[in-house]
């Protein structure tokens, strides 16, 4: 987990005087920048054919209820949390909130 993303650090960043603004700026470079160092590993994993060791990095979504379909995604969670996950679509959201 990144040092930004831990609650007291954010507030202790907030008691110096930087502003939430310049807090979501480093957020959002942080977590672009370790979300685009996981894509590339995974990338450079499928390169040398190494696909077994790419489950490392993902989680396994059940279909809970049976409306939908069981899978695993690329888990990129370890930057924000110790055991929340954070699929693609959620970093994305992520992404676009800290930019505004």
């Amino acid at each position: 987990m990144e040092k930004i993303f831990v609650p007291e650090v954010e507030e202790y960043l907030r008691e110096t005087g930087v502003s939430d603004v310049e807090i979501n700026t480093i957020k959002f470079t942080v977590l672009k920048n370790k979300a685009l160092e996981r894509l590339k590993l995974i990338s450079d994993l499928i390169m040398k054919d190494k696909f077994g060791e790419i489950e490392a990095f993902t989680r396994y979504s059940g279909a809970g209820d049976g409306w939908g379909n069981e899978n695993n995604f690329i888990d990129f969670g370890f930057i924000m949390s110790e055991k929340d996950s954070c699929d693609i679509l959620e970093l994305c959201e992520l992404l676009t909130e800290f930019k505004k």
